[in-house]
């Protein structure tokens, strides 16, 4: 990918959600980001960069991201300031490298796998989630020069299906999915029991503290056209005809990728930033999974990071719009001509 490609990148991405007056004025930092390979942590990479932050990303070591570090490697001032360290959540010590010097952490890897069997749930998400939050806290602990880890967590870590306080309650930082075991979604039990751990792990020491980002299901353009990237997927199977005829009409929550990466800067360089941030800029149907969503008409407050962090969210219609733009862009998705003027066109010719 050509320089010009990532300045192009970069652009789009500021004119969407411009550098916060608190990140162009925070002092350039070593950040580690874990992930920064994946559709949320790519993001927060370009974020840093383009606040003038060293980066140290981790990979994975499967080589499934090469698209995604190229296009990163492409953006302003990467080849300064980007370093990759391929690490494996489930192996002691193998972030130890990637966290050393660093004076933040943002912990945004995980395993994103929706419906995925009994048999190898706790295999497949809940372990490799669950020791990726100790060996990521385990190299922070070894670390003297780490201040704050900024962890990915999930609006699935306040609730899940919103129906364990009743109808009527409004959901907010304080809240907690307690009915994670009697659900048939690992990725929810991962989400809850990996923020529990990390507050265990964060309280049992002074010298760094921790924020947590619960974000709802995120949406927004991707970097490149990973259709393994489950919000790619989604996106493209709606527009595509792929779910033709049947929808299912349940609702979610939903926030735009931009908001996310600022929310974890924001985090980061704040110091008065603290505990959780829920973020979520609406409720609204799309497909299956969450089957009481909107019955119950879910509330959720996100007014702690509009006050704290200095948040606005970008309107889902714009998010959807400029995701579905940069599908056709990539060439996951065909652009089609207009109805008026396919017909013209049509008129034209027989005439």
């Amino acid at each position: 990918m050509a320089r010009g490609e990532g300045q192009v990148n970069l652009d789009r991405i500021l004119a969407r959600k411009p550098l916060y007056p608190a990140e162009r004025q925070a002092a350039p930092a070593t950040v580690c980001v874990t992930g920064g390979a994946g559709y949320i942590g790519s993001r927060i990479v370009a974020r840093l960069l383009a606040a003038g932050h060293t980066v140290h990303a981790t990979r994975r070591a499967i080589g499934d991201d090469d698209a995604a570090i190229e296009a990163l490697q492409a953006l302003p001032g990467a080849k300064q300031r980007l370093r990759w360290f391929e690490a494996d959540l489930k192996q002691a010590g193998s972030f130890d490298p990637a966290v050393a010097g660093c004076r933040y952490v943002i912990h945004a890897a995980g395993v994103v796998s929706l419906n995925a069997p009994k048999k190898v749930a706790y295999s497949h998400v809940i372990e490799p989630t669950l020791r990726g939050i100790e060996n990521v806290l385990s190299a922070v602990n070894k670390t003297a020069s780490v201040e704050k880890v900024v962890l990915t967590s999930s609006l699935a870590a306040i609730s899940a299906e919103f129906t364990e306080r009743g109808p009527g309650h409004v959901y907010t930082e304080a809240d907690w999915t307690t009915n994670f075991c009697d659900l048939e979604e690992p990725y929810v039990t991962s989400k809850a029991l990996a923020e529990w751990q990390a507050w265990a792990i964060a309280s049992q020491q002074d010298h760094w503290r921790l924020v947590a980002i619960c974000p709802s299901h995120v949406y927004g353009p991707p970097l490149t056209a990973n259709l393994k990237c489950a919000p790619v997927a989604t996106i493209k199977n709606l527009l595509d005809g792929t779910w033709w005829p049947f929808t299912a009409p349940t609702g979610l929550g939903m926030v735009d990728l931009d908001d996310v990466a600022a929310a974890h800067a924001l985090a980061m360089v704040l110091p008065e930033a603290q505990g959780r941030y829920v973020l979520c800029e609406r409720f609204a149907l799309i497909y299956r999974w969450v089957k009481t969503m909107w019955r119950q008409r879910a509330e959720v407050d996100c007014s702690k990071a509009r006050s704290e962090l200095g948040l606005s969210f970008i309107p889902l219609e714009q998010s959807l719009r400029d995701f579905a733009e940069r599908l056709i862009e990539l060439g996951v998705l065909p652009r089609l001509p207009a109805a008026g003027g396919a017909v013209a066109a049509k008129s034209k010719k027989a005439a």
